[in-house]
């Protein structure tokens, strides 16, 4: 005579699947000496590309960025303390690389698929490209040093 023994589940298996963000590389952009009078609101005088290395350990499907900054405003960053007047200033705009060329706007805040990524395995480059524009009136700029922050994020999606 055999016994059947009806339990209920007592072994639970459980986890949770991630995909790791990309560890970024500091990237500076030095703009060297400016003139002041060589600027343009829009940029279109002071645009530079630059390449942000990374590791990502995951690199399956696409990768996704984000650009955030404290100074964010739509797709330009209000570097501090640049004018004689508040809220005006010097401005850079980030924009995505087109392969080879310059290609729209990054609005800060928002994901976005680079147009340029290159290296192998895990290593990983972007290009990008920053312009050096102003808001306000020109003469308010102040002639001095500038810097300016932004946060790079990266993953695979």
């Amino acid at each position: 005579m055999s016994q059947h023994v009806h339990a209920a589940d007592n072994l639970t298996f459980k986890g949770k699947l991630i995909i790791p963000a990309c560890t970024v590389t500091k990237a500076e952009v030095d703009w060297g000496n400016v003139e002041i009078q060589t600027l343009s609101p829009d940029g279109s005088r002071h645009q530079k590309d630059f390449s942000v290395g990374m590791n990502c350990p995951y690199s399956l499907g696409t990768m996704k960025v984000t650009i955030t900054s404290n100074g964010q405003t739509g797709n330009s960053i209000l570097v501090p303390d640049t004018s004689s007047v508040s809220g005006d200033g010097l401005l850079i705009y980030l924009y995505n690389s087109n392969n080879s060329s310059i290609g729209n706007a990054v609005t800060l805040g928002s994901q976005f698929t680079p147009g340029k990524i290159t290296g192998v395995g895990q290593s990983k480059n972007i290009t990008l490209y920053a312009k050096l524009g102003y808001k306000g009136d020109m003469r308010k700029l102040q002639a001095k040093a500038f810097s300016a922050t932004a946060t790079l994020v990266a993953s695979y999606s």
